[in-house]
């Protein structure tokens, strides 16, 4: 936790972030816990893909009525195949996913995926040209450092 707010922390003059979504994080990070511990309850009753199906069964019907009530700017040409072959690799990435949280426990697959924020941080910086202030840095080293701790934690002590 105390990352995800280190993480939101700017002390510049120019920093925008409001604790609103500062809170979103945390809230979002809650959800996806129950929805990995929720996956791990389906191990031996339901296949990967049907536990895939669900997700778009929740997230469609919340975003649709965000994007009606917001701003909502209808993609046009090339955005469109943008946007479909972003969607099919978050499909075959979430089938992926859950398989390996169907195969093994969340203390091991979890740590995982936090190497995406790390690539994330990378494409940022040398395609995009971001700088990441050291709040960020610090923020990101607490989340990593805590997963990862967890997980040594589990292993170590909670040997079952």
């Amino acid at each position: 936790m105390s990352g995800i707010f280190v993480l939101g922390y700017d002390s510049s003059e120019n920093a925008d972030v409001s604790f609103w979504w500062i809170l979103v994080g945390v809230i979002s990070a809650f959800f996806s816990g129950v929805a990995y511990n929720a996956i791990m309850k389906c191990r031996d009753t339901e296949a990967p893909i049907t536990v895939v199906m669900y997700f778009p069964l929740v997230a469609v019907p919340i975003t649709g009525i965000w994007c009606l009530a917001g701003d909502f700017i209808l993609p046009h040409g090339l955005e469109w195949i943008i946007i479909l072959t972003m969607g099919v690799l978050t499909q075959v990435a979430q089938v992926c996913m859950t398989r390996a949280f169907l195969a093994e426990s969340a203390s091991v697959v979890a740590p995982l995926k936090y190497v995406g924020a790390i690539y994330a941080s990378l494409l940022g910086y040398f395609i995009f040209d971001e700088r990441l202030n050291n709040w960020a840095i610090a923020g990101i080293f607490l989340i990593v450092a805590g997963v990862l701790l967890n997980t040594w934690y589990k292993k170590v002590f909670l040997k079952a």
